[in-house]
């Protein structure tokens, strides 16, 4: 199963991830494999496995995904730039675009 790290308790060495279903299920530092706890913030995906503990359900073999990042257009850095573009794609240079606006 894959989820979301919900919260972290330091002090006590556990914490509680959130499925993707919308199970809340706790795990503790013991469960972690493949990462140390330290590591581990709030808002990490991680994968885990559900089994029944001795308070009921509990997540373990918890391991950190790599982090998703959604690639962005870059953006123009200055004026010039943005200008140069207009000029390219319509034809007008700057002066001719300023005294038309």
């Amino acid at each position: 199963m894959k989820g979301v790290i919900w919260h972290i308790y330091r002090n006590q060495q556990k914490g509680m991830i959130r499925g993707d279903d919308g199970a809340q299920v706790p795990f503790r530092k013991s469960a972690l494999s493949g990462a140390e706890f330290h590591t581990l913030s709030s808002g990490q995906r991680v994968s885990y496995r559900v089994q029944e503990g001795w308070l009921g359900k509990e997540a373990v073999e918890v391991q950190p995904l790599p982090i998703e990042r959604n690639r962005r257009p870059r953006l123009e850095r200055s004026g010039q730039q943005r200008c140069a573009r207009r000029t390219v794609e319509t034809g007008l240079t700057f002066r001719n675009w300023k005294q038309r606006s």
